[in-house]
């Protein structure tokens, strides 16, 4: 009985840590999240317009960050140029609607990109809702810095410094695997 007590009491501890750290590392990223009005092709592409334009207006300001912090900090700083830069899109496109720009913590299903997998959950966010933002949505990794798709031999040199700084693991998984592979946990 005392054995069955301790393993679970073990299991619970197991899950408590995992979360804890889920959750840190989920504090070392920015994403970039952009919400069309609609799912209209109108929409659908001002939105990846809008995108582009944030991207364009960032200019390369978070290549050099050291943390998910100082990148929020920078976008803070330049949040009306990036208000700007979308707002000029609706203009241009005749949109009959405006853009709201956020940050906090949002929640996000799994995402991919390339080897990398982000679990589902909370992460610090740029969240921007065009219009109603009932369409769907876009996101990436502005921080380390994901989101730029065609990048220079500069720009991957700079990237190589977070290769492997984040990685998601799971506890209960390793030693569910050592306890089958005949080692104690």
């Amino acid at each position: 009985m005392k054995t069955k007590v301790r393993a679970l009491a073990l299991l619970i501890a197991i899950l408590i840590v995992t979360a804890l750290c889920l959750e840190a590392k989920a504090q070392s990223i920015l994403r970039l999240h952009v919400i069309a009005n609609s799912d209209s092709a109108t929409d659908q592409a001002i939105k990846l317009e809008v995108r582009d334009a944030l991207l364009a207006a960032e200019g390369g300001a978070l290549k050099d960050c050291g943390s998910a912090q100082q990148a929020k900090q920078i976008l803070l700083q330049s949040g009306d140029r990036m208000l700007a830069a979308a707002e000029a899109v609706l203009k241009k496109h005749s949109a009959p609607y405006g853009v709201q720009l956020m940050i906090g913590e949002f929640e996000f299903p799994e995402k991919s990109y390339g080897a990398k997998v982000y679990p589902a959950g909370e992460y610090q966010a740029l969240r921007v809702i065009l219009g109603a933002g009932e369409g769907q949505n876009w996101w990436c990794v502005m921080f380390p810095p994901l989101c730029v798709i065609d990048l220079d031999k500069a720009d991957r040199e700079k990237l190589e410094k977070y290769k492997g700084s984040i990685r998601f693991k799971s506890v209960i998984l390793e030693l569910i695997e050592k306890w089958f592979a005949g080692g104690k946990a």
